[in-house]
């Protein structure tokens, strides 16, 4: 890549060097150095297990997730 050999490369390609690298996939593109922040443990197993799906079942567990987290909030506000 660097050496000319490759002339494009994918997303995905471009999401693993950025992750393995700790930094998001627009610091990569664009040449800046600023790290994105830590994830905590449990959160990097739920993105690996969401990763691990096909796009569609991924987004609708993200869905779900995201509704059942609205629904603890209300109830702590209460």
């Amino acid at each position: 890549m660097s050496r000319g050999v490759v002339k494009q490369i994918g997303a995905g390609s471009l999401y693993r060097i950025a992750k393995a690298l700790n930094v998001s996939m627009e610091s990569l593109v664009e040449g800046t150095t600023e790290a994105t922040p830590a994830v905590a443990p449990q959160r990097q197993l739920l993105n690996q297990q969401l990763d691990r799906l096909d796009p569609i079942q991924s987004d609708e567990y993200s869905r779900l997730f995201f509704d059942l987290l609205k629904v603890a909030e209300r109830s702590n506000q209460q």
